[in-house]
């Protein structure tokens, strides 16, 4: 589990040289996204603002599914999932997120505790459970 791959970064005041062990991270974390699922170990790449630099080509295109928030701008989101989408979730609601597999699906990830009301606007919705997420339709 890489919780926030910006970390993973160099800083940029430090020379190619001084930033190995940056490098060497990243290299590590690529190889587990390329080798990984024939390992039957998953891989699972967090980062609160995807960016080219940060959500790396090879850990991106080894990715089975990806779960994507809400996100400031279209361009973040065809980063994280190579089309638009999440920049159009509604903002305020706790847990709305696109699954992109082969598809791409609104859903709801599971809360632990009710929120402000939040879940009872949910209820009315026509629910449907697919594996871990629960479906909006």
């Amino acid at each position: 589990i890489v919780d926030e791959a910006g970390e993973l970064l160099p800083p940029r005041h430090l020379t190619r040289k001084e930033s190995w062990e940056y490098l060497e991270c990243l290299s590590y974390v690529s190889e587990i996204a390329r080798l990984g699922r024939g390992f039957k170990t998953h891989l699972i790449y967090c980062t609160q603002y995807p960016t080219r630099d940060i959500l790396d080509g090879q850990v991106k295109q080894n990715a089975e599914s990806r779960v994507v928030f809400r996100l400031p701008t279209e361009v973040a989101s065809r980063v994280a999932l190579d089309e638009g989408g999440a920049e159009e979730l509604e903002s305020g609601k706790f847990g709305v997120a696109l699954y992109k597999k082969d598809y791409v699906s609104k859903v709801m990830t599971y809360l632990f505790e009710e929120r402000d009301g939040w879940d009872a606007s949910i209820r009315e919705k026509k629910i449907k459970r697919s594996g871990d997420f629960i479906v909006l339709e």
